[in-house]
């Protein structure tokens, strides 16, 4: 039998076949998973930033894998 082995948080795959770890997709800049087995990422929170494979939505400060506040001057 077949082992089910779910895509870690900060990635996801959206269709059916994947073969090992590497068939998941890296969370693109904007979004974040923080759950294992995602089919979609979901959108970084208002007024933060994500990074390419973000893995959480709770914001830890320059912990680059959570969502981060907004730079002075600019907006997200």
């Amino acid at each position: 039998m077949v082992q089910k082995v779910p895509c870690a948080e900060g990635t996801y795959r959206d269709r059916p076949g994947g073969s090992s770890a590497g068939s998941c997709e890296l969370v693109p800049p904007g979004s974040y998973v923080d759950t294992p087995g995602a089919t979609a990422p979901r959108v970084c929170p208002v007024g933060h930033y994500c990074k390419p494979g973000a893995s959480s939505h709770i914001p830890i400060p320059n912990n680059f894998s959570t969502p981060q506040r907004c730079y002075d001057g600019y907006f997200c």
